[in-house]
């Protein structure tokens, strides 16, 4: 999977070349959907070679060149399971392969450069996810990105009990121990909240690390203990934090991965549909937000964008326009956003793109004859 730096590296690399890009669903369940990819491929590179009947022998050449190339490579390359296959020749052969993953619009473009508009959908699978995982006093660490789950850390907190202590925590709850000093239970359940309390603490030291300026933060298991963690993570992880549905301690690896997964694109699609009603507002008072098409070409053109929300209906009914945006904001090293879920349908109505400005451009100011100053 590439990051963002480099997908920027690679549309550099090829920005004066011919390149056929070729985004492919790589796994459908349905078996009498499998090949429809290999179907709708044929036909994409059929229409291509039509396209280019046209053009100068040289461009021919390298289309077939790339188109018999990339044929090749994407029979063994779809069997591997993963959401979606991204795909790169030119007429020196495939320059980059890469399994997605998620799934993508089925894409195939052949033109100056990489279309990179399609990847970005993919893109949103490079934030992490620090995922933790909550007993009384066990927790267990994990770090989740592309699909991938990896174990951090495992902490145990247990108090060392002596065998009278042991003895006394199994004493039936019928027995009276008396009303003077402390009981042997009492000791017990005291360490026992205090190995709580040190496994509380530590987790928050731990997912605060972790989780660094970006990472998306979920914590699972005891509900009584993760609403402990997540009231004591500072503001700005907490901001971006939530409960993890589906994550305990019995639960299995696979159960885990699809509870980071779903939690994270929660968190996500709420952080955007904020992110978007800010930019609304920032473009009708302050001018630190662009939106809609007009206005976000604007300010890429005079590279002011910080970062940008593209929807993916708009990178799919106006691709010319999206693949532009997308290059420009790779160019001046803006963050890309595909929005999905509520939030996009939010986007579509401030015309499925708009961005977050490095600095706004004040009108110049009127003079008394009504004509602007110079």
């Amino acid at each position: 999977m590439l990051t963002l730096t480099d997908l920027s590296t690679l549309e550099r690399s090829l920005r004066d070349t011919h390149v056929l890009s070729v985004y492919v669903g790589a796994h459908d369940p349905d078996p009498a959907q499998r090949h429809q990819w290999h179907i709708a491929l044929v036909a994409a590179l059929r229409e291509w070679g039509r396209t280019l009947e046209t053009a100068d022998r040289a461009q021919r050449a390298e289309f077939i060149a790339a188109r018999d190339a990339i044929q090749h490579v994407l029979d063994d390359a779809t069997r591997i399971g993963c959401g979606g296959i991204a795909c790169f020749a030119t007429g020196r052969g495939v320059q980059r392969i890469v399994a997605l993953p998620c799934s993508v619009e089925p894409t195939v473009v052949w033109g100056q450069g990489v279309a990179v508009a399609p990847f970005v959908r993919a893109l949103k699978e490079e934030r992490p996810v620090v995922l933790a995982v909550m007993h009384g006093t066990r927790a267990a660490l994990h770090r989740y990105q592309f699909e991938r789950l990896t174990l951090i850390e495992s902490f145990d907190s247990a108090p060392h009990l002596t065998a009278p202590e042991q003895d006394s925590a199994r004493v039936s709850p019928r027995f009276h121990h008396g009303v003077r000093g402390e009981t042997g239970r009492d000791a017990v359940q005291r360490e026992w909240g205090a190995a709580t309390d040190r496994l509380v603490h530590h987790v928050v030291q731990q997912v605060t690390h972790e989780a660094g300026e970006d990472a998306w933060v979920l914590v699972g298991g005891r509900r009584d203990v993760v609403h402990r963690v997540l009231a004591l993570l500072p503001v700005a992880v907490r901001r971006r934090a939530a409960q993890a549905s589906g994550a305990t301690p019995r639960s299995t690896h696979p159960s885990l991965i699809k509870a980071a997964r779903l939690g994270a694109s929660r968190l996500r699609n709420a952080a955007d549909a904020d992110a978007l009603a800010r930019l609304a507002d920032g473009a009708g008072t302050r001018g630190a937000a662009a939106v809609g098409e007009l206005a976000a070409r604007h300010a890429l053109e005079e590279a002011r964008v910080q970062q940008l929300y593209v929807s993916t209906r708009f990178v799919h009914e106006h691709a010319d326009a999206a693949e532009f945006a997308v290059r420009a904001a790779l160019e001046q090293g803006a963050k890309i956003e595909t929005v999905s879920g509520e939030a996009s349908i939010q986007l579509d109505a401030m015309g499925g793109i708009a961005a977050r400005l490095r600095y706004a451009v004040r009108p110049p100011a009127a003079t008394a004859t009504g004509h602007s100053a110079v």
